[in-house]
This record gives C-alpha cells, sequence and structure tokens, in this order.
C-alpha cells in the first residue's frame, strides 16, 4: 500500500488530508459518518473547514477510523536539553506507572530527585494527563462517542 506524507499547519491541512484519506477508502461522508458517529453534516462542514476549532479528541477519532498516524517532531536545542526532561520522558513515566508498552528512549526520560517537588508533581500531572487521553481515545474507537459539536 502507498504511504502518503504531509506536513500539518493547521486546521485546513488536517481537514484535507482526512477527506483525501476518506477518498482513499472509497467511502461517503455518510459511511465516515456512520463509523464515527459524528452526523454527515458534521463531516461535511469538518473537510470544508467550516468548523474552526473542532474539538481533538474528534480529529483523533477519524484519524484512527481512516487509518491516519500522527507523529510529532521537534528540534532539541542540546544546550538546552541539560536538566530539563522531555515530554516523551513523561510520557514513558507515566505509561510505565500504568503498565503500558515501552514509549521509547529519549534524552531526559527519567525524572531526578533533584527536580524541584512543584516540576515533580507537573511532570505526573502532565503524564496522568496523557494516560487519560489515551483511555478516551481508546474509549470513543470502541464506540463510546460523546456528543455533536457545534460550529
Amino acid at each position: 500500500m502507498e504511504q502518503f506524507v504531509a506536513s500539518i499547519s493547521g486546521i485546513h491541512h488536517m481537514a484535507t488530508v482526512v477527506r483525501d484519506a476518506r477518498l482513499a477508502r472509497g467511502w461517503t461522508q455518510e459511511e465516515l459518518a456512520a463509523q464515527s458517529g459524528f452526523s454527515r453534516v458534521w463531516i461535511n462542514r469538518f473537510e470544508l473547514t467550516a468548523i474552526a476549532e473542532p474539538s481533538f479528541s474528534r480529529i483523533l477519532t477519524l484519524c484512527n477510523i481512516l487509518g491516519i498516524k500522527l507523529t510529532v517532531s521537534y528540534a532539541i536545542d542540546p544546550d538546552a536539553v541539560g536538566s530539563r526532561e522531555t515530554s516523551q520522558g513523561r510520557a514513558k513515566e507515566g505509561a510505565a506507572r500504568s503498565g503500558e508498552g515501552n514509549m521509547g528512549e529519549s534524552i531526559g526520560d527519567k525524572m531526578t530527585d533533584d527536580m524541584p517537588p512543584t516540576r515533580q508533581r507537573r511532570s505526573r500531572n502532565a503524564a496522568t494527563i496523557l494516560e487519560t487521553l489515551a483511555l478516551r481515545s481508546k474509549e470513543q474507537r470502541s464506540g463510546g462517542i460523546g456528543e455533536e459539536e457545534s460550529a
């Protein structure tokens, strides 16, 4: 199967990718609506970018259904990394606490004892939020989609 790679810089690009992935599967908006639990009107408005700020959970739902893989990349300034931990490190720690799989190795994977308590607390809170988002996304994929959004 052929892979398509796109750099997303706004909601317009995301809507275009969703529409293209839907069409590549040969699906109508009705079929995507049935799979996602969203209305055909919402799908149409999203693809036309008439919904200015769709929720991230809805975008993730569409991506999961259509097989769109979202990845994140960013540059790390080696001079600035020092004692700072990365979000991947916090996510890995959160996954380890919840018994999830390995998130991979990165600079600053471990929280150190010499970090201020507030920073340690924030890191734990961020990991908890990531775990919650992952669980919600998993629940949505299994059928528990929330209410329709308005424009």
